[in-house]
């Protein structure tokens, strides 16, 4: 009985995270609480599915205690807490991926996808009206890149990139459920919006999402259906020169690619991420080997960060980096640990699921990822949207 009640209330839980999961990540900038109150149903939700396994709960014991013992490293604020929040969240939505979570929302999504729309059509529609206001903009961000960094209704135009990316991974599942139309100037809105941000790591996260959705509804047909070649390779030159014109356009009309080609004319093409790479590889090499094992704290890399000369006290923008120097070579083994056993459950699916993991462990290395939790907590969505689409294609 008592465990009747649970899962009910497990259910219902799952239910008012995933089909309200675009309005959740959607309000924060107004409503503050709601970021702690999400974060809050994501890791119970996510607790519910790892901790009750014995294998995995003397994982999460040992991740807790390296947590606290790199924390007392440097116990000067709290964001270290707010970073080893996040990691949890990784480790705990990878390792969720084969369990009931993951199907019981892609269940909801097919169940309530037009509410989720609903949702995300008025999400774009305030984004594309602040395009026109300057509380649309990032002044800060413009200081820093000399451009209109667009953030929309979110707190900062990286926010606002990672966020519109998940609005993306469900435009994709709603499509392949039962596409229409209209989704495609959707989709574009979306990307649209992304792109005016700035933002170059997610934006290019957002341009390989684009690019899937185009392709699995434009290109990609059953083989049954493909009685001709020549009918495929039509679609194909036709995507392929619409993809360039796209380059093109995003090249010089968007503050993507302004930001993209200015910095390739000053040769500071990372944006100064190399040198910070450089930072922390010194960092590391420096500590004792009881830092190396065990991290030095999060709030040690920033105060380092901020110590050099035109220095910031900012985090790493870079997950290897951060976890090595903050959290220990320990806790960077079991975070690549799970970005294998994630490449090799893509790698049973198909070559462009193993694609699309490769993509965010690239974002992760060139800007950061595990501190983006929102985009983090549907990664296993969208690689089950794969598997779903390669089985639906093989039929």
């Amino acid at each position: 009985m008592q465990k009747e009640i649970l899962k009910k209330i497990e259910n219902k839980i799952v239910f008012y995270l995933m089909v309200f999961y675009p309005i959740w990540i959607s309000v924060g900038r107004f409503i503050p609480f709601v970021e702690t109150i999400l974060t809050l149903l994501i890791g119970c939700v996510l607790a519910v599915q790892q901790l009750p396994k014995k294998k995995t709960f003397i994982k999460y014991a040992l991740i807790a205690v390296l947590l606290i013992i790199s924390y007392y490293m440097y116990p000067v604020t709290d964001k270290h807490i707010e970073h080893a929040k996040m990691i949890i969240i990784f480790f705990m939505s990878i390792d969720a991926i084969n369990s009931g979570l993951y199907l019981r929302s892609i269940r909801k999504i097919f169940k309530y996808r037009n509410t989720i729309l609903v949702q995300i059509v008025c999400i774009l529609l305030i984004n594309i009206l602040l395009v026109f206001c300057d509380y649309g903009y990032s002044a800060d961000y413009e200081k820093i890149w000399h451009i209109k960094a667009f953030q929309g209704i979110y707190s900062d135009p990286h926010q606002c990139a990672y966020h519109i990316c998940v609005l993306i991974i469900f435009m994709m599942w709603i499509s392949q459920i039962k596409y229409s139309k209209y989704h495609i100037f959707i989709i574009l809105g979306l990307e649209y919006c992304v792109l005016i941000t700035g933002a170059r790591v997610p934006s290019f996260a957002a341009i390989v999402l684009g690019a899937i959705y185009f392709i699995d509804n434009f290109v990609k047909t059953k083989k049954n259906d493909v009685d001709q070649k020549s009918q495929y390779m039509i679609k194909l030159l036709i995507t392929i020169m619409l993809f360039i014109i796209a380059a093109i356009l995003i090249m010089n009309f968007t503050a993507f690619g302004k930001k993209m080609l200015v910095s390739i004319d000053n040769g500071n093409f990372d944006n100064g991420r190399s040198s910070l790479r450089t930072t922390d590889l010194e960092f590391f090499s420096t500590s004792t080997v009881f830092h190396k094992i065990f991290g030095s704290g999060t709030d040690a890399v920033r105060a380092y960060h901020a110590s050099l000369k035109y220095g910031q006290e900012i985090w790493s923008h870079n997950d290897f980096l951060q976890i090595i120097c903050g959290m220990g070579i320990i806790m960077l083994v079991l975070y690549c640990w799970s970005w294998i056993k994630l490449l090799i459950h893509s790698k049973r699916i198909s070559i462009n699921a193993c694609a699309i993991v490769i993509t965010m462990i690239m974002v992760s290395f060139m800007n950061g990822l595990y501190i983006h939790s929102r985009l983090v907590f549907v990664i296993p969505l969208l690689v089950m949207y794969m598997q779903y689409n390669a089985s639906k294609h093989c039929n």
